[in-house]
């Protein structure tokens, strides 16, 4: 059953990866079939299932032979992980899993436009307050904290915007000593990705997702 809510949790990712990629670039992702991103030709059904075509085809794409990017199939293994973290059997699991899905819809933005759409913050704020464990005192002090931050902010930026919004976000659900790991994991797992890939930027909000997932995943504080 673990192996059929996974496939079912790729799948979902394979989904967000176009929403995001189209919206990113300001198309409608309900228009047109999916297609090649070099070559343009429409990709058959039997090349749009998750993880499988990706292996079949070896990574590459079956009609100009270039190299699909790696970061599909990882979208499609974290999305089936949210899934096994919380598998849909209860509406406290749903809302954990709509809440996660979230957080990678906004991690897709992010990748692949460099941008943080603040209308996905709205619904996002509700199932974070749907799956908190935190009194309604305390949200509003954190709340209030993260205000005083946003407005710090906009005369320093030492910070985006959309990474400021979403690490509110993480310390508004999880407790504080999560929430540390969570930024301990994506601040190590940042710096290593500049040093391997030698650069000098790149989108948080994917490593602050992956280290949300690492972080669930051996947390036995997590509150399923």
């Amino acid at each position: 059953m673990g192996l059929i809510w996974f496939y079912w949790g790729c799948c979902w990712g394979s989904f967000l990866t176009v929403v995001g990629t189209r919206m990113g670039a300001g198309k409608p992702f309900w228009r047109g079939r999916s297609y090649c991103q070099t070559c343009g030709q429409q990709l058959r059904w039997w090349e749009l299932l998750p993880l499988v075509s990706f292996i079949w085809q070896r990574g590459h794409c079956r009609t100009c032979h270039v190299r699909l990017p790696v970061h599909l199939l990882g979208w499609e293994l974290t999305a089936g992980s949210c899934v096994l973290l919380s598998p849909p059997t209860s509406w406290a699991n749903v809302s954990w899993l709509a809440f996660l899905l979230g957080l990678q819809l906004l991690s897709t933005f992010d990748a692949t436009c460099r941008c943080f759409p603040g209308w996905g913050l709205i619904p996002l704020v509700g199932l974070g307050l749907l799956v908190t464990i935190h009194s309604q005192l305390v949200c509003l002090v954190i709340s209030s904290g993260y205000l005083c931050l946003l407005i710090m902010n906009r005369h320093e930026h030492w910070l985006g915007n959309g990474d400021l919004d979403v690490l509110w976000l993480l310390l508004l659900v999880f407790p504080l000593s999560t929430w540390c790991l969570i930024v301990l994991g994506a601040a190590l797992g940042g710096l290593g990705l500049l040093a391997w890939r030698r650069q000098r930027t790149l989108p948080f909000l994917p490593v602050l997702f992956v280290s949300t997932l690492l972080v669930l995943a051996g947390a036995s504080c997590f509150p399923l």
